[in-house]
C-alpha cells in the first residue's frame, strides 16, 4: 500500500558480537528494534541492514530514498576508534543527513548523531553505567520536544554504556542527562536532516538486560 510506513533498521553490532548476544540469550539488536515498530505501527514495512559489515552491502541513496525513517540500534564498538566497521557507520548517517531522512536511535545511536554532524565523544571517566539509569531528567528543551511528549520530566532507564558525549555539534540540543552522563537524549539538526536519539535503550526489557548481562560477562570471565 502506499501509505505503508516503510523503515529501516540498522544493526551496528559487528556480526561476531551479534552472534554473542545470541548465545547468550539476548535478542539480535536489529529484530528488538523491529519487533517495537511493528508493535507500535502492526502495519508498517521494516527491513534491516547490518551497518557494522561489509560497506559495498550497505544501501545506497537511491535505496535510502525507499525509507520514511531510519531506526539505528546499539553497538559494542567505540564511536571515537578509526576503523572501517565505525567510520562506514558515521558515513552513512551523514548520508541521512543530507538525504533528510529522519533518524532515531539509542545509546551508539546517540553518540553517532553527535559525531556524524562534527561533535565529539570519549570513555567516560567513571567507567561503565550500567543496568538502570536513575533520574534521568528533561531539559527545558525536552520538555518542549515532540520525543517527549506525554514522558514524565524525570525517569529512569535501561542502559549500557563506557562513551559519552562530551562535545556537541552546532545544531544540537541536550533533551535530557542525569548525574553520570549530562547527555542523555539529544536531537541533532544537520544538513537538513535531523537525528533524535537517547542514551539510554528504551527498547530494553528485563529480560534482554539479563541477556545482556550475560554476554558481557561471559566475555569477560
Amino acid at each position: 500500500m502506499a501509505n505503508t510506513p516503510v523503515f529501516l533498521v540498522l544493526d551496528g553490532y559487528p556480526q561476531a558480537s551479534r552472534l554473542e548476544l545470541q548465545a547468550g540469550g539476548a535478542s539480535m539488536a536489529g529484530e528488538l528494534y523491529k519487533n517495537v515498530l511493528r508493535h507500535h505501527s502492526p502495519e508498517c514495512q521494516v527491513d534491516i541492514a547490518f551497518s557494522a559489515d561489509s560497506a559495498a552491502e550497505l544501501p545506497t541513496d537511491q535505496q535510502l530514498a525507499h525509507y520514511h525513517g531510519v531506526v539505528w540500534t546499539g553497538s559494542n564498538l567505540t564511536i571515537y576508534h578509526d576503523v572501517p566497521e565505525v567510520s562506514q557507520q558515521i558515513e552513512l548517517s551523514q548520508r541521512l543527513f543530507k538525504a533528510g531522512i529522519p533518524q532515531f536511535g539509542s545509546c551508539w545511536a546517540a553518540q553517532l548523531a553527535v559525531v556524524a554532524a562534527g561533535g565529539r565523544c570519549a570513555e567516560h571517566p567513571d567507567g561503565m553505567e550500567f543496568g538502570i539509569a536513575r533520574s534521568i531528567t528533561l531539559t527545558d528543551e525536552g520538555r518542549g520536544h515532540p520525543l517527549f511528549q506525554d514522558k514524565k520530566s524525570v525517569f529512569d532507564g535501561f542502559i549500557s554504556h563506557c562513551d559519552e558525549i562530551t562535545h556537541l555539534p552546532p545544531g544540537a540540543q541536550i533533551l535530557a542527562g542525569n548525574d553520570y552522563s549530562r547527555v542523555q537524549a539529544v536531537s541533532v539538526t544537520h544538513q537538513g536532516g535531523v537525528f533524535w536519539a537517547v542514551q539510554y535503550h528504551p527498547e530494553y526489557d528485563l529480560r534482554e538486560l539479563a541477556g545482556l548481562c550475560r554476554t558481557r560477562r561471559e566475555a569477560h570471565s
